[in-house]
């Protein structure tokens, strides 16, 4: 019993310590830049691009039995 209490109040203090992590580096950006929005163009950047789409619906309106799995084989996208 003893140690699931002192595994839970591990989690917690974990927990508690990223919401700190978070919180700190919020403060930081907001600091640094007066606001905490993210910069414009972070991030994963997008494979869905007006080429791939168009190509996507081409594929689609051709090959009407081609399941997404395999279209997104095709297109390079899984």
């Amino acid at each position: 019993m003893e140690q699931k209490l002192m595994a839970f109040g591990h989690i917690q203090c974990k927990i508690a310590w990223k919401s700190f992590e978070t919180v700190s580096r919020c403060i930081k950006v907001f600091r640094e830049t007066g606001s905490v929005t993210r910069k414009k163009g972070s991030g994963r950047p997008l494979k869905r691009t007006d080429e791939t789409i168009n190509a996507v619906e081409e594929i689609m309106e051709n090959e009407l039995r081609t399941s997404i799995r395999r279209l997104a084989q095709q297109m390079d996208l899984s």
